[in-house]
C-alpha cells in the first residue's frame, strides 16, 4: 500500500479517536474535569484541563483534515497520546485503583487498559509522522 494511504488511514483513525473522545469529554465535562482533582495529581487544574484537552483534540482535528496541515497534526496527535499515556502510567505507578470517569469507548477500564490503548494511539501516530516523512526523503 502506498505510504500516503497508510497516512491517511492513520489519520482517519486519529480522528475518529478525537471525535469521540473530544464529544464525550465535552457533553460530561462536569465528571471529566472532576477525575483530576480525586487524583491529587492535578488539583487545582481540573477546569483549564476539563476545557484544554477536549480543545487540544480538535485542534488536531483539524490539522489532520488537510494534506498541507497533516504533519502538523501527527505531531500534535503524538504529543497529545504522549501526555495521555504518561498520565496512565503515572496512575497505574501510584496505585490508582479508581476508575478513569470515561463515558467513551473506554467507559469503566482501569488505568492498565488507558496504558495499553493509549500506548496503541501513541504507537500509530508515531508511525503515520515516519512515513510522512519518509515520504519526502
Amino acid at each position: 500500500m502506498e505510504k500516503t494511504v497508510i497516512v491517511k488511514v492513520i489519520s482517519a483513525i486519529l480522528i475518529t479517536l478525537f471525535i469521540e473522545t473530544a464529544a464525550c469529554q465535552l457533553l460530561h465535562y462536569r465528571s471529566f474535569a472532576f477525575q483530576f482533582g480525586v487524583s491529587g495529581v492535578l488539583k487545582g487544574y481540573e477546569a483549564t484541563i476539563g476545557w484544554a484537552v477536549p480543545a487540544l483534540e480538535i485542534l488536531a482535528i483539524l490539522l489532520l483534515l488537510f494534506p498541507v496541515t497533516r504533519i502538523t497534526g501527527l505531531f500534535a496527535s503524538f504529543l497529545l497520546m504522549l501526555l495521555f499515556t504518561s498520565y496512565s502510567a503515572i496512575m497505574l505507578a501510584s496505585r490508582e485503583k479508581a476508575l478513569f470517569n470515561n463515558e467513551g469507548m473506554l467507559k469503566g477500564r482501569f488505568w492498565k487498559e488507558h496504558l495499553i490503548f493509549n500506548s496503541f494511539f501513541l504507537v500509530i501516530a508515531g508511525l503515520g509522522i515516519y512515513l510522512h516523512l519518509e515520504r519526502y526523503e
